[in-house]
């Protein structure tokens, strides 16, 4: 019985990753798909419209990205 609880949080936990996260220095995020990570800026989609437009975010206002595989870009404050 413990293996299936175990079982069900590991298999919820990766329908919750299942995009990119924008944690904002405003305490704010944004369920993304990361397009583009240059020097100035962001390139992402929403997540809840794929097809969209593209967004553009200046990495100054980005605190930490977390990509869909668990792997992480941090963004200091002194970036511009």
């Amino acid at each position: 019985m413990k293996r299936l609880i175990i079982l069900i949080f590991v298999i919820s936990g990766w329908n919750v990753s299942a995009q990119d996260m924008i944690y904002l220095r405003d305490g704010s995020k944004i369920k993304a798909k990361i397009s583009q990570v240059n020097e100035t800026n962001v390139i992402y989609k929403n997540h809840d419209n794929p097809s969209g437009p593209d967004y553009i975010l200046s990495r100054t206002k980005i605190s930490v990205i977390v990509y869909e595989n668990g792997t992480h870009d941090v963004f200091s404050e002194e970036e511009e």
